[in-house]
Parts: C-alpha cells; structure tokens; sequence
C-alpha cells in the first residue's frame, strides 16, 4: 500500500490550524476562570428573619396512650430505651406511630438535635395493620442503624 507523501506547505499549514485552535481554547478557558472568580466573590446575601407569633395550627390529631401490646414489640425488636408516641387521625382511618430513638443510639449530629430536639421515627398505621404494622416500622427502623449500633441496642435489651 503506498504511503501518500504530505507536502512541507501542507504540514505548515496544519500547524497553523492547530496552534489557531489552541489559541481558541486558551481564551475560552480564561474567560471560565474569570467568571468562576466572579461569582466567586459576590456572595449571596443572608436574610435573617425573626419567628412570626401565630397561633398554633389545629390539626386532626389526637395523642392516644399507648397500648401494652406496642411497648412490648418495640422493647422486643428494640429495646426499653426507644420511646414511643401515638397520634390518632379523626378523618382516617389510621394513626401516626413514632419511635423516639434515645441519643445514645442516633445518628443525628448536634445541630440537628438542637434543631429539631430528638430523633423521631414515624410512620403512619392503619389501623387494619395494627400490631403487625407496628412491628413492620420497629424491625425497619432497628434495620436502619448500622451494624455497631444494632449490637449495642441488642446488648442494652438485657
């Protein structure tokens, strides 16, 4: 297969092609680097704004005492420590069932306690569920922790 033979004027040519193209994305890049140092040092601006006094909310919720039957699951699958919370729905049929996961085994960070003030585990149950729906949100919740948490949680049922 014969070789095709590139003239001088070609090959200059070609360079020239190139090193116009290298120019380009030369420009394009530092035009990039300026505008990221722009937005860089306009900062967006921080509004802080004072808590509204309202009056609180009604909601269609009712907290309910809760039975024997869930503590027993939670402190089963769990252990003593979780706490639990019921609220009842008047227009459903279904309620709110919360775990409240102690500090000693939550993930949360410090801000995020501060914030919120506890660590709540919540799902809504029908009530057709009932101690099965209950018992489904405890081995979810015991499942999301991380195996270091799920030994010391077992350890502290005793």
């Amino acid at each position: 297969m014969p070789k095709k033979k590139i003239k001088e004027d070609e090959v200059i040519e070609m360079l020239k092609n190139l090193k116009t193209h290298l120019d380009h994305l030369t420009a394009e890049v530092q035009t990039l680097k300026e505008n990221k140092e722009v937005k860089q040092e306009t900062k967006p601006e921080v509004i802080k704004s004072e808590p509204i006094n309202e009056p609180p909310v009604q909601t269609t919720e009712q907290k309910f005492p809760v039975p024997q039957e869930y503590r027993e699951i939670v402190d089963q699958t769990l252990n003593r420590h979780f706490g639990i919370e019921i609220k009842a729905f008047s227009d459903q049929p279904a309620f709110m069932f919360t775990i409240v996961v102690p500090k000693k085994y939550s993930n949360m960070t410090e801000e995020e306690w501060k914030m919120k003030g506890a660590d709540l585990r919540s799902r809504v149950v029908n009530y057709a569920e009932g101690a099965n729906g209950v018992k489904l949100w405890a081995d979810q919740v015991f499942n999301n922790f991380v195996s270091e948490l799920k030994a010391q949680i077992i350890a502290d049922r005793i």
